[in-house]
């Protein structure tokens, strides 16, 4: 720390230093052990890159938890800008919610950290115990800030340990620091086996009850039907 500190001082460019340090950036905490090289610029100013070497992530904003593990890439700190370039594996939850899990990116755009990926998937209850709804091959968009976050997840749906049923159409997973979490399917189909089908915009959640001293798993179903055939 006191070469780093040293480069710094004298705006030089020498041979990077390791160190273990903590940084907040947009509602996630970096912490671990970094590369950091000085470099100067002109006006008597400096640019600072710290490079990710055993690096993990935890998101510090109330009303999302989940952590990433093993990042890889750079934080470029400069006169009033930051550039953050960043990857890891993980998994993120919107309170007590299902957790979102993959590779994630992680960059810094207009004074808000962006996390993205693909690939994600989500799963609303447990097949095993009763009806679900599961997730796939999502894809997330978070943007947060000054102690607020915005959150958006879309990607196929697939209704599961229910016989005969289906869904056909976009799941959409939304969240903010000021609006509760939502899965709904917006001009979707539900097919519901030999009754019929009904099309329009859905929403969806998962609940458990006690039921002679068994848990009983139920996904609960809030729809706006524009068309619906029934076969009686």
């Amino acid at each position: 720390r006191d070469q780093w500190l040293s480069q710094l001082a004298n705006n030089l460019s020498q041979a990077a230093v390791t160190l273990d340090a903590s940084l907040e950036v947009g509602g996630m905490r970096l912490s671990g052990q970094w590369q950091v090289a000085v470099a100067p610029l002109a006006n008597n100013q400096v640019e600072t890159t710290w490079t990710a070497l055993n690096v993990g992530a935890q998101w510090s904003l109330p009303g999302l938890k989940g952590s990433l593990s093993g990042l890889n890439g750079t934080l470029v700190m400069g006169p009033g800008t930051l550039q953050v370039n960043l990857s890891g594996r993980g998994a993120l939850s919107v309170g007590d919610g299902p957790a979102m899990s993959g590779q994630m990116n992680l960059a810094y755009q207009q004074g808000q950290l962006a996390v993205t990926a693909t690939g994600i998937a989500l799963q609303i209850g447990e097949p095993a115990r009763g009806p679900a709804l599961g997730l796939s091959n999502g894809t997330l968009s978070l943007h947060s800030g000054a102690g607020q976050y915005q959150l958006q997840l879309s990607g196929t749906g697939t209704v599961q340990a229910l016989a005969g049923v289906s869904l056909q159409g976009q799941l959409q997973y939304s969240a903010s620091s000021s609006t509760p979490a939502l899965l709904r399917a917006t001009g979707a189909t539900l097919q519901l086996g030999e009754l019929g089908a009904g099309s329009g915009d859905l929403s969806f959640t998962s609940a458990s009850r006690q039921v002679d001293g068994q848990t009983v798993q139920e996904l609960l179903l809030g729809a706006r039907i524009s068309n619906a055939t029934l076969q009686l």
